[in-house]
């Protein structure tokens, strides 16, 4: 039987295959001898960043104290003194000032009000500073007595007697700006020279004081000696808003023995006086 003779291109064809089977085997040995990228990025340590953070947490906490502490120092709480003493003082005491609060109240109805003589309206009946009423910050000018801005003030309260004589009371009137402690100034009224005088608190927090209620001759009372009013010295304010008037309050016998001082307070409101009086004085 005749050999069929073997073509030469079907050699070289085969001897080529041959050829590329060893190269891509070659090629795979080599792939994975050598590690891979996604091996490299597994066996590589994470990161920890943990102790960064708590130290940074501990450095900003630190600038923060810091902070606070230069705030502190530089703008100190305001030590509030309603009762005219110290808080821890108020504190101890606070039994026997609203013993003594409720003792005058018992022996004396008050009412006040700026430049003009008070009615007998609950309104403008005075309070411990023990027992203000709620919600103090929503007080407007139409709740509250009217004050006037760069005009003569003055303030009057009418004493009306349960058991004891309102001519005998010893008062002090006092004046605060409520919400703005750094500008806390009035001008006293000198009718002698027609002259003001400044009137600062004599440290921050404390109230100005105006000066001593005199007793007025009272000719519409039916019974002067159960009923008395009593003004304030004239004085001038330049801010708008809320004061509170502070009164010091104690009476004296016969025997001008003194009581307990007794703390009574009103708020009030000052605007600009919208009065056409020609006669009014301004501050200058």
């Amino acid at each position: 039987m005749p050999k069929t003779p073997i073509s030469t291109n079907n050699k070289h064809s085969t001897q080529d295959s041959n050829q590329d089977l060893d190269k891509n085997n070659l090629s795979s040995d080599l792939h994975s001898d050598s590690p891979s990228a996604d091996s490299t990025q597994a066996t590589r340590p994470k990161r920890n960043f943990w102790p960064y953070g708590i130290l940074l947490v501990i450095l900003l906490g630190v600038v923060l104290i810091s902070i606070s502490i230069r705030i502190s120092v530089k703008h100190p709480v305001v030590d509030d003194v309603p009762f005219f003493i110290k808080h821890d003082d108020m504190d101890s005491a606070i039994n026997d000032l609203l013993e003594s609060t409720k003792a005058l109240q018992n022996d004396f109805d008050f009412f006040i009000n700026a430049n003009a003589t008070p009615t007998n309206d609950e309104a403008l009946r005075p309070y411990s500073p023990y027992m203000r009423p709620p919600h103090r910050d929503k007080a407007t000018q139409n709740t509250s007595p009217t004050l006037h801005t760069k005009s003569l003030n003055t303030i009057f309260l009418r004493v009306i007697g349960k058991s004891s004589k309102p001519q005998n009371l010893r008062l002090q009137a006092f004046i605060q700006k409520i919400g703005n402690l750094e500008a806390q100034e009035i001008f006293i009224y000198n009718p002698k020279d027609s002259s003001y005088s400044s009137i600062k608190p004599p440290k921050k927090g404390a109230q100005i004081p105006i000066g001593e209620l005199v007793l007025q001759e009272n000719t519409q009372s039916k019974d002067s000696k159960k009923e008395a009013i009593y003004a304030s010295p004239f004085f001038m304010l330049e801010l708008e808003g809320r004061w509170i008037v502070s009164l010091q309050i104690s009476q004296s016998d016969d025997k001008d023995t003194k009581s307990d001082i007794v703390v009574l307070e009103k708020e009030f409101f000052a605007l600009p006086n919208q009065s056409t009086n020609t006669d009014s004085e301004t501050l200058q």
